[in-house]
């Protein structure tokens, strides 16, 4: 089968299936989803695990896809048969965007990294423990009878509509402020509070430079506008964000944390630049936007409150500074028109379908 071929007859699955969960059809009167659903959906409205579920739900969803593409297919044995990555990062997501359901950028990836198969064995090492249970035992149930796939799929769906039409109503307009003083206050306790695994600092951070440099007019070009958990080596950047002149060369690159910078760390971005480095210049130098508590003990401290201090790993030299007041610094650089601009740059963000509720809530509560 062609690409476009599978592609287009995927839109036709999630079609169907988009319309079983809207209208209920298949979900009435299911014993399995009677069944085997209680873990699964114990899992996915719990409010403090439901990020945890962005993940489990996509990989259903290519599962249940797949199987209806290929009748042999068995994500037990052998998850990665069914190509994942190309399914759910074309077709999938694009219909996921399209309707405005929520989803992650390679949810799907994510969870079933370096995994041969959906089994016991992958659940054990998954977090929540419960929610790797659940998406085995659907598989397990899914294998056992396939005429149960399109129940599955349309109450996966059904729940991440139902989740949608929530988002929506979190959604706000604002006045857009000119205030550095307010604009620090609302993007410290979002970093705070709602951090969304890194998210909410990267976005902050890519924003904020971004507006920065359109304000200049100059040609500098920002990238890195991907979610935390999208990693270096597959965006083919060397951090997670960089600073890029009009030749496309790389003049700064940043790496944004609210989590210890640790050995390991250090080694992925040395990955990510040893890659970026078969196809551009090397890059020598980094710069760590971080708390100071996040910073490595054998890093050499410098005594200001900005620059924390440097750490030398192999010829690559990380830069550490106070991610507060590397905030206040650049929320006072710009003018009060790029404020603005900043603050509504970050409503949009917020507002997006694919933001978290906890960051959306507590963006209500501040403005």
């Amino acid at each position: 089968m062609k690409v476009e071929e599978r592609n287009s007859l995927i839109i036709k699955i999630l079609e169907q299936a988009y319309y079983d969960a809207i209208s209920g059809v298949v979900l009435k009167d299911s014993e399995f989803d009677a069944d085997i659903f209680y873990l699964f959906n114990k899992v996915i409205n719990d409010k403090v695990e439901k990020l945890e579920a962005w993940g489990f739900r996509e990989i259903l969803i290519v599962i249940c896809v797949a199987m209806k593409l290929d009748p042999t297919y068995e994500a037990s044995k052998d998850l990665y048969a069914c190509k994942p990555r190309a399914i759910f990062e074309g077709p999938i997501k694009k219909f996921l965007r399209e309707k405005h359901i929520p989803h992650r950028q390679s949810g799907p990836l994510n969870v079933g990294k370096a995994i041969k198969a959906i089994d016991r064995s992958w659940s054990e090492n998954k977090r929540p423990r419960e929610s790797g249970e659940a998406v085995v035992n659907i598989v397990e149930g899914l294998e056992a009878d396939r005429d149960n796939v399109d129940i599955v799929l349309a109450k996966i769906l059904a729940n991440l509509i139902s989740e949608s039409e929530m988002v929506e109503d979190l959604k706000i307009e604002i006045e857009p402020t000119a205030s550095s003083t307010i604009l620090f206050d609302i993007c410290k306790r979002l970093i705070v509070e709602a951090p969304d695994r890194g998210n909410t600092p990267q976005k902050i951070s890519f924003l904020l430079l971004s507006t920065f440099h359109e304000s200049l007019q100059d040609d500098v070009n920002v990238t890195g506008d991907d979610r935390a958990s999208t990693t270096s080596t597959t965006s083919k950047k060397p951090g997670d964000i960089n600073e890029e002149l009009s030749d496309g060369s790389i003049y700064k690159v940043y790496e944004i944390t609210v989590k210890p910078f640790d050995s390991a760390r250090i080694d992925d971005s040395l990955k990510c630049l040893h890659a970026y480095a078969e196809i551009g210049e090397p890059v020598h130098e980094v710069i760590v936007i971080c708390r100071p508590e996040d910073c490595p003990r054998e890093m050499e401290k410098i005594n200001s409150s900005l620059s924390l201090g440097y750490y030398d790993r192999e010829d690559v030299r990380y830069i550490f500074w106070n991610i507060f007041e590397w905030l206040r610094f650049m929320l006072e650089r710009i003018n009060g028109e790029a404020r603005k601009k900043f603050h509504s740059l970050l409503n949009a963000y917020v507002n997006d379908i694919n933001t978290s509720e906890k960051v959306k809530k507590l963006w209500m509560h501040l403005n």
